[in-house]
């Protein structure tokens, strides 16, 4: 940046690169430590590409590097037809402006969300309303000639032998129904996708988690998704029953996730399954010590100690957490995982009995 800086452009065999990388920080939500002389000349170009439209076009990958475009002041009609040239800068433009404006112009369409009275809820979707999560581009969706009865896709994903399925999850003729319970940011959603025929709600508490998703669902051309704003405790307002529902990485976050549990059990049709994805205490040992250390080291929960935690993890400052990055898939990407999950649990199923 700071030869940038001082050319007063970026130079062209280093442009690509530039917008890649914009892209990249975007979606692991800036999680790269930055010096304080960083800090400082990033302040120079946001002052320079909100105040003239020679200077947009000239560092406003380097801006994208360290913070989103859609913060910045930008009148965007002032960006060169020559910054939106080429695969890169297309995916530049799309992640820091495009897709955000979309998903804000969504959520404003939006019906209001039905009141939610649940302390922990509200903690949840306060959380997921600041960083919607996962970010992404790409999700594994499946084609309508490859997807597959319901009851064939539960019975490949599961070790229990002669599974029962009721007619809706059996018959092509039928549109089962599946809900989505917590949706997020849509990567469940879109993989309902190789259920053949189905029919899928999906709810959430964040409303920009929504909008994420409803932009990743119109990406892959899926008519069949319906979205509401909802807590899975009032999922009764649904007024519906439903063949399956997934569940995954929500029942952990609940004060009492037995409530959540017997919520999803309701309005479930004779015959229907429910698909859960927990956190367990023999899985999450390594996520656990580290919670124990960040709480030890009064490292807070902000986005500068966040960065200043993977910073040190990643250099092995910290003895206690030096094999993080390689047990936790997300920790190198999106540490948030790790140090915003205080709220969650890990589930021993005995004590649902």
């Amino acid at each position: 940046m700071k030869s940038t800086f001082r050319q007063g452009f970026i130079p062209p065999r280093l442009k690509s690169l530039t917008e890649a990388l914009a892209v990249q920080c975007c979606l692991n939500e800036y999680v790269y430590s930055t010096s304080e002389e960083e800090d400082h000349l990033i302040a120079l170009l946001t002052s320079k590409i909100t105040e003239s439209p020679e200077e947009i076009n000239e560092y406003l990958a380097v801006v994208g590097c360290y913070k989103p475009l859609q913060l910045v002041n930008l009148d965007s009609a002032k960006i060169s037809h020559d910054v939106l040239s080429g695969a890169e800068s297309k995916d530049f433009v799309a992640t820091h402006l495009t897709e955000p404006f979309k998903e804000k112009e969504i959520k404003r369409l939006m019906q209001p969300s039905e009141v939610i009275n649940d302390i922990v809820s509200k903690s949840v979707q306060e959380m997921y309303e600041e960083n919607p999560y996962p970010r992404y581009h790409y999700s594994d969706y499946t084609t309508s000639t490859l997807s597959k009865l319901a009851s064939e896709v539960i019975r490949r994903e599961s070790t229990k032998m002669r599974l029962s399925f009721n007619h809706e999850l059996l018959s092509l003729q039928e549109s089962p129904k599946i809900l989505i319970a917590e949706c997020g940011t849509g990567d469940q959603v879109i993989k309902t996708s190789r259920y053949k025929n189905a029919k899928v709600t999906a709810i959430d508490l964040s409303g920009r988690s929504i909008a994420y998703s409803i932009r990743k669902t119109e990406e892959y051309n899926m008519t069949n998704v319906s979205f509401k704003r909802l807590d899975i405790l009032n999922a009764e307002i649904l007024n519906e029953t439903f063949d399956l529902k997934q569940c995954s990485g929500v029942l952990l976050h609940m004060e009492k996730p037995a409530n959540g549990l017997s919520a999803l059990v309701q309005q479930l049709q004779p015959g229907g399954y429910i698909k859960l994805g927990l956190y367990s205490t023999a899985a999450r040992k390594t996520i656990s010590r580290a919670q124990e250390t960040i709480k030890r080291l009064e490292i807070e929960s902000t986005a500068k100690g966040i960065r200043e935690l993977r910073s040190k993890v990643m250099r092995g400052e910290i003895n206690e957490l030096i094999d993080l990055p390689r047990c936790v898939r997300d920790f190198s990407r999106c540490p948030n995982a790790v140090t915003c999950a205080s709220m969650s649990k890990s589930i021993v199923l005995q004590q649902w009995n």
